[in-house]
């Protein structure tokens, strides 16, 4: 009677196995998909940024530049009407919010360093660096505000008509002529 109970047993874990051996074959796996372009960019800029290893420091500012542009395409599909282009935003979002954001935004690093590498002779290409990085940083911000909104299912705020008052008279020129500044 044992060596039945025995047999039985090894009979139905084979059983299983192979059943779970045919339910594998059959089911599909799931493709890996690549990552978002931004977020390679991400991880590309953050490294050139922390090692300096990007032979021509004009491809740096143009690859910062093109970080925030194709960021506020993101910004632009939230802010959208149509639930497929938001849903667009949102996965795209979701690919950078895993890595904690633009990662190259948290980089510390030496500007003066940046500019000897480089040979930049002015500190214009340095000042470049540092408003692309911060113009950067409020777009995600902006884009992080966004998407609490849209995820915590407020109506959109009625728009703010244009105002008719004649600003003007609160104009002032500063004293070389060509600034204006408000009050």
């Amino acid at each position: 009677m044992m060596g039945f109970v025995q047999n039985l047993f090894i009979l139905l874990l084979l059983v299983k196995t192979s059943v779970l051996e045919e339910y594998e074959r059959f089911t599909i796996k799931e493709e890996k998909q690549d990552p978002h372009p931004l977020v390679n960019l991400a991880n590309s800029l953050n490294h050139r940024l922390t090692t300096l290893s990007s032979p021509h420091g004009i491809l740096l500012v143009k690859d910062l530049r093109n970080y925030y542009n194709l960021l506020s395409d993101v910004y632009r599909l939230l802010t959208r009407k149509d639930g497929a282009e938001i849903v667009k935003g949102f996965k795209v979002y979701d690919e950078l919010e895993k890595q904690g954001g633009p990662i190259h935004l948290n980089v510390t690093f030496d500007f003066f360093k940046l500019k000897r590498k480089y040979n930049w002779a002015d500190s214009v290409e340095v000042q470049d660096v540092k408003e692309i990085i911060m113009l950067t940083k409020e777009l995600w911000e902006d884009i992080q505000d966004r998407v609490v909104h849209l995820r915590s299912g407020q109506p959109e705020p009625e728009p703010v008509e244009e105002s008719t008052i004649d600003w003007t008279p609160f104009l002032r020129e500063v004293s070389s002529g060509s600034e204006v500044s408000h009050y």
